[in-house]
């Protein structure tokens, strides 16, 4: 009970932000790690590699990422099916799930003292006012969210993309290969700083070499450039029975440091798992080279929506996986606007509920669907990566705007929950 009624101190003490906003309806926000898998050996490796660490956290999650960014495996010719078992065993053996839970928790790894910090703040996109409001009552009795964190750290994935070059020049994919364990996380992290150092390879120096100002053309082999990606989905495994361990034998603060705490943490191996959900492979579509002026500019273009569009259909494939948002405006003539576009999917046949979330008597989260919300096809938000250096229709729209299929537009208020329906 005591971290409970420590947990919900911090969320208090925070929620006059909270209460000030329009638009801080509750939704629970997935924190994602993605992780990117690369073949040393193939074309353009140094030149993906450095447009790996470049590239952006989709804004609809949390950042959740640990030190380790670009993991290397060993060239093998091998079936697809071989891929799945040796991803799922290195993070097994690098104990990835362990170091998320160390890092929700911002746990000091000298003393073992853990922090409640990050989870307050990111509660905040999961408790509405009205719940912030009624905590402030019930504080000297059962709080309203004692199991806050439950609620947040189950909603957390790992992105395992699995990246092949397309030899455009040869007519032929890059030989697939199997990710091969290259050492303990250190060594591949290690391993991944020097590389860093001497990152640019001498394709992309001979490349850059060959432009001129900007506005100049880039090369037809990076104008060229594909790649497939398949990406292996995983959640972190967090349920009363792992939670309930975890603060008997591992959890300490500042108010009770212990050693014996630490030390099991250090030495636990079992406790901390990820659950393999599922995968999805997509080819990098035709890049526009409107607005990009250097062979880097196309590398991270190219890769970060290439990574989006995977993440929206594993989105629509798992509904653990399935991010929600929030109306962000009310207009006149039954329209409403989201902060929702192209980058996650929308289309002109696409339709989306309109959530309102409560507290029930019994103090369980109910959900109530207001409205369901359809998008005006000339109306749709191109907020894809680089859309506005690409000048593309609609990328300066800021938000993407919605008409009534149902419901009563007096009952929609901004923050209220948006989630798609399949």
């Amino acid at each position: 009970m005591k971290r409970y009624c420590f947990l919900l101190t911090l969320l208090i003490a925070l929620a006059p932000s909270c209460l000030s906003a329009q638009t801080q309806e509750s939704y629970n926000r997935a924190s994602i790690y993605p992780i990117y898998m690369l073949h040393p050996g193939a074309k353009m490796y140094n030149e993906i590699y450095d447009a790996c660490l470049a590239m952006p956290i989709p804004d609809k999650y949390n950042d959740h990422r640990l030190s380790v960014r670009v993991v290397q495996g060993m060239s093998l010719k091998a079936k697809e099916k071989e891929v799945l078992p040796a991803v799922t065993d290195f993070l097994k053996k690098n104990q990835v799930a362990k170091r998320m839970v160390a890092k929700w928790f911002e746990r000091n790894k000298q003393t073992g003292e853990c922090y409640t910090d990050l989870i307050a703040q990111r509660a905040l996109y999961s408790v509405s006012a009205f719940e912030m409001m009624k905590a402030r009552y019930t504080i000297t009795k059962k709080p309203v969210l004692p199991d806050v964190d439950k609620n947040l750290i189950p909603n957390t994935f790992v992105l395992v993309n699995d990246i092949s070059y397309i030899d455009k020049e040869e007519k032929a994919q890059v030989a697939s290969a199997v990710f091969f364990i290259v050492g303990s996380v250190a060594e591949i992290a290690g391993g991944a700083a020097s590389m860093a150092g001497s990152s640019t390879g001498s394709n992309i120096g001979d490349l850059a070499s060959s432009l001129a100002q900007v506005g100049n053309s880039i090369s037809d082999l990076v104008a060229g450039f594909t790649v497939d990606i398949t990406t292996y989905l995983y959640q972190l495994k967090w349920n009363d029975e792992i939670a309930n361990q975890f603060y008997l034998n591992h959890y300490c603060d500042s108010t009770n440091l212990s050693q014996d705490k630490k030390v099991a943490f250090d030495r636990e191996t079992n406790l901390f798992n990820l659950d393999y959900i599922g995968s999805y492979t997509a080819r990098s579509e035709k890049t526009v080279l409107r607005g990009l002026y250097t062979p880097e500019d196309v590398f991270r273009k190219v890769l970060t929506r290439a990574q989006d569009k995977n993440i929206v259909e594993l989105q629509r494939r798992y509904p653990q996986f399935k991010v929600t948002d929030v109306v962000s405006a009310v207009l006149p003539h039954n329209e409403l606007e989201v902060l929702i576009g192209l980058k996650e999917g929308v289309t002109p046949k696409s339709k989306y509920e309109v959530l309102e979330r409560s507290i029930g008597n019994d103090g369980t989260i109910v959900y109530s669907r207001k409205a369901v919300i359809q998008p005006l096809p000339d109306r749709i938000w191109d907020n894809r990566f680089m859309a506005v250096e690409e000048e593309a229709v609609n990328a300066n729209l800021g938000a993407t705007r919605f008409k009534l299929l149902s419901g009563n537009i007096n009952d929609i208020t901004p923050g209220l929950l948006v989630r798609e329906l399949r």
